[in-house]
């Protein structure tokens, strides 16, 4: 067999086992309507938010304090959120939207959002927010659940 067969073969065998295994779907976005709000927070010289939108989607915002506007100069910061979801494999992370950037003028930043439930569908889905200092590793709000 060519090798472009070998990989064909390869890819046929490997999406079969995939359907096989029954991996998980995950559940579409509910409908309804939320409350804006930021449910989960880290604060100090800066402060990273996870923050809910009226149509039920999140997303973390960076906010660099006035009080001290020189805290990370000359840092490169990232930060994230997360979207967990409750699985019969139990909790998995389903989505994540980040951002990187420079330490700035006193402002705040957002990244991109990730679906959520409302309130009313239960315990089914989760949010965190996280940053990052020169691609070290990763500090964590509490998991939000609204």
């Amino acid at each position: 067999m060519g090798t472009n067969r070998l990989k064909r073969a390869a890819v046929a065998v490997t999406a079969g086992v995939a359907l096989l295994t029954g991996l998980p779907a995950v559940p579409a976005q509910a409908s309804g309507s939320c409350s804006s709000g930021s449910p989960a927070a880290l604060w100090g010289a800066f402060s990273l938010q996870v923050r809910r939108t009226t149509s039920c989607t999140y997303y973390a915002r960076f906010t660099i304090s006035s009080a001290n506007p020189n805290y990370g100069a000359g840092g490169t910061w990232s930060f994230k959120i997360e979207r967990q979801v409750y699985t019969s494999y139990g909790w998995m992370i389903t989505d994540s939207r980040s951002r990187t950037m420079l330490w700035g003028r006193p402002d705040y930043y957002d990244t991109a959002t990730v679906d959520g439930y409302p309130a009313s569908s239960g315990n089914l889905d989760q949010h965190h927010a996280c940053y990052s200092v020169d691609g070290g590793g990763w500090t964590c709000t509490a998991w939000a659940d609204l």
